[in-house]
């Protein structure tokens, strides 16, 4: 998936929600990915946003190690499934970023991953020992609640903050 920009400041408002204990919420798009931006309600989104970019460039930048983690985290819950598709010749992610959550008060990021929309689980593939691919099969889908929530620290460190 290419996305024209990859600039908090390019992206989509799609809303903006009042959050408990004087903060605000608001919500962009960026290509597939959403992204929420937490602010003091009394802030400007305009000033928030542009605040946030550097926070965003950096949490950008680590998609790629973000989707590394989360694969990890999903091949200890989901191990039959995982062996399953290490056994055929499909390639592509099974795994995507879904949405980013910045508070950059805190200098936190937050991500969660969920099932690459992009991958089609229907189309056929075939187990690696078949060379001359005369027995197609079809790998199982991820699960449709399954999610890795992972977390950016202040110090760009990632962890996984939840699984299921």
């Amino acid at each position: 998936m290419r996305i024209a920009s990859t600039q908090l400041t390019e992206a989509t408002l799609l809303g903006q929600y009042a959050e408990p204990d004087g903060w605000a919420r608001d919500e962009y798009q960026l290509g597939t990915r959403l992204v929420w931006l937490y602010r003091k309600a009394d802030e400007s989104a305009e000033h928030a946003r542009a605040g946030a970019a550097a926070l965003f460039s950096a949490a950008w930048a680590d998609v790629a190690a973000v989707v590394d983690l989360a694969a990890q985290a999903s091949r200890a819950l989901l191990p039959d499934l995982w062996l399953q598709y290490d056994q055929t010749t499909r390639g592509g992610t099974r795994l995507a970023v879904w949405g980013i959550t910045l508070k950059p008060f805190e200098g936190l990021v937050s991500y969660e991953v969920g099932e690459n929309l992009d991958f089609d689980a229907e189309v056929p593939t075939f187990h690696l020992l078949d060379v001359f691919e005369e027995a197609p099969l079809k790998v199982e889908a991820l699960p449709r609640e399954h999610r890795i929530h992972v977390q950016r620290s202040p110090d760009g460190s990632l962890r996984i903050a939840a699984a299921r």
